[in-house]
């Protein structure tokens, strides 16, 4: 059995990011695959995909994330055992494959930023802006301040992978020309994404 490398991560909450998982699966013989999805906490088998298979052709099994009687799984950990059988009833499985399901977006805390600062005299009192963001699972994130007015906007990180859920950022008051932007009052705009692909856009 040969499994094609596949994203463990499932959303299925119909956002159309990560809402299904297509698990490719070849074998050397003619036969049929089941595909057999158990709930880790409790080892309850929660789902089951069957097919005929033609010998060396990748299969295709569509996973959902639902179990048996159609209704979404909860969030949680999973494992994907796929067991073959030859037209002889020969038998063959794989170890445990996993799968996360989490439909939950993350969270984001602020907790600290620097509510002012004065950068342009150099005087080395408020010169940077200190920003600290807690998360509660490994995010990728952007932020951004942004003027009231919305005629300045200045990106502060683009997509940064943050894996021990806390960023800090540390601002001069520049642009991304290198120019200090306009005295005013700026508000700050994150975004996180998470490994399932569940998204949280605060201000």
């Amino acid at each position: 059995i040969i499994v094609k490398d596949y994203d463990k991560y499932l959303s299925p909450d119909n956002d159309g990011c990560k809402d299904i998982l297509d698990l490719r699966v070849s074998t050397n013989e003619f036969g049929n695959i089941h595909v057999q999805i158990f709930d880790s906490y409790n080892d309850q088998l929660v789902n089951e995909l069957v097919k005929n298979v033609i010998a060396e052709q990748i299969t295709s099994f569509i996973i959902t994330g639902k179990n048996i009687q159609g209704s979404v799984l909860r969030d949680g950990d999973y494992r994907i055992k796929i067991i073959a059988y030859d037209e002889l009833g020969n038998k063959n499985e794989t170890v445990d494959n996993d799968l996360i399901i989490d439909k939950t977006n993350p969270t984001i805390q602020l907790v600290e930023i620097t509510n002012g600062i004065s950068p342009q005299n150099q005087d080395s009192l408020y010169d940077n802006a200190s920003i600290k963001l807690l998360f509660d699972e490994p995010v990728i994130v952007s932020a951004w301040l942004g003027n009231y007015s919305y005629q300045q906007r200045v990106k502060l990180v683009s997509d940064e992978i943050v894996n021990q859920n806390e960023l800090s950022i540390e601002w001069d008051g520049k642009d991304a020309t290198n120019n200090y932007i306009s005295d005013g009052k700026y508000f700050l705009t994150v975004k996180a994404v998470d490994l399932a692909g569940n998204v949280v856009d605060v201000s």
